[in-house]
């Protein structure tokens, strides 16, 4: 009986099951009530960081059925982030042309591209490893982004080589 006391545990562990009371559990909950589908969420690379915040990647199905593929989540403080994927800078760009005609266009393509952005520079800060999309080229569009008018031209002249 003692041997079966000892041994659950450490099973619990080995098998990646959510322990209650853990910091892990708790990101786990409050990442799977953001999503669209909670029962489908697969978690990988989880790294608990001093004062329980949660890093890690969260797999799930979206409202089609299909799975979107591994993003990065923070967990901290009680509030969870999910990465909603590298910004579509092309479409920022394109908002700029388009914004004399449809202005909340631009807003939302620079709000999302802005966001985005800022959970890269986040994610690094908080879980202490660069973000997947993290690289030289993204950080210098961020900061086209961060800088406003100007930057946006610049990001324009940057997309247009390609």
């Amino acid at each position: 009986m003692k041997r079966g006391a000892v041994l659950f545990p450490i099973l619990l562990l080995v098998s990646g099951c959510d322990v209650p009371g853990t910091s892990q559990y708790a990101a786990h909950n409050s990442i799977r009530a953001l999503l669209k589908d909670p029962d489908s969420a697969m978690f990988q690379d989880d790294r608990v960081i001093t004062g329980g915040t949660v890093c890690g990647e969260v797999n799930a199905k979206n409202s089609l059925g299909g799975y979107i593929g591994f993003r990065p989540y923070i967990f901290s403080d009680g509030q969870s982030m999910i990465d909603q994927g590298e910004p579509d800078f092309s479409a920022l760009v394109r908002s700029v042309d388009m914004a004399l005609q449809d202005e909340a266009y631009f807003h939302q393509q620079f709000a999302a591209a802005f966001s985005e952005c800022d959970f890269i520079k986040t994610y690094k800060k908080i879980c202490g490893i660069p973000h997947p999309a993290d690289s030289p080229q993204m950080a210098k569009r961020c900061q086209w982004v961060e800088d406003g008018d100007r930057g946006i031209k610049a990001l324009k002249d940057d997309l247009a080589r390609f």
